[in-house]
């Protein structure tokens, strides 16, 4: 996956933790990183955007699509890579929770926009269009969430020739655990 499209995946992670209660909706069409981050941070009315603490997050990769001639080694490590979870642990701070898209958006400048974002009532659906280098990819995410936890099925697709135009189906989840350790950020 390229940085911007990893960077976006996480952006959105951050975002959909955003809202805990059902009357703070965000609906926007063709709006911007910076919009978007506007819209949440309106809902939540200076609130914290995730629940601080520390976090335990998984992704596996469902399924990958490489049209066109590849290397049997590279079609077998992907099929290796398919169906393993990945883990990680972070410690989110206050000051994190308060302000996630400093953290995960502050790269993906102008590189991509939302076709279509919808948040509320404890689910999130977007549709995200990037470009860089020459490349196109679009995503989608569609999945569930509260402060403490989400899950989220994130569909990655590519446009163009060779590499560019690889297609990914992941599977996200993430859950906060209890507070931080002394010392750990």
């Amino acid at each position: 996956m390229n940085r911007p499209v990893t960077i976006a995946v996480a952006a959105s992670l951050a975002m959909l933790t955003a809202c805990g209660k059902s009357d703070d909706s965000i609906s926007a069409k063709n709006a911007s990183i910076d919009e978007i981050n506007a819209k949440v941070a309106d809902a939540k009315k200076g609130g914290a955007f995730m629940a601080p603490g520390h976090w335990s997050h998984t992704m596996q990769i469902v399924d990958i699509d490489f049209p066109g001639e590849m290397p049997a080694a590279a079609r077998e490590q992907m099929k290796t890579a398919m169906g393993q979870v990945q883990t990680s642990e972070t410690c989110l701070t206050p000051e994190e929770a308060r302000n996630p898209r400093e953290r995960f958006t502050k790269n993906l400048g102008d590189a991509c926009v939302y076709d279509h974002f919808e948040m509320g009532g404890g689910t999130i659906d977007a549709k995200m269009s990037c470009s860089g280098g020459g490349a196109k990819r679009v995503m989608t995410m569609k999945g569930r969430y509260s402060p403490d936890s989400y899950t989220m099925e994130v569909a990655s697709q590519g446009e163009g020739a060779g590499p560019a135009a690889m297609g990914m189906q992941m599977r996200m989840s993430g859950e906060r655990t209890g507070d931080c350790k002394p010392g750990e950020s």
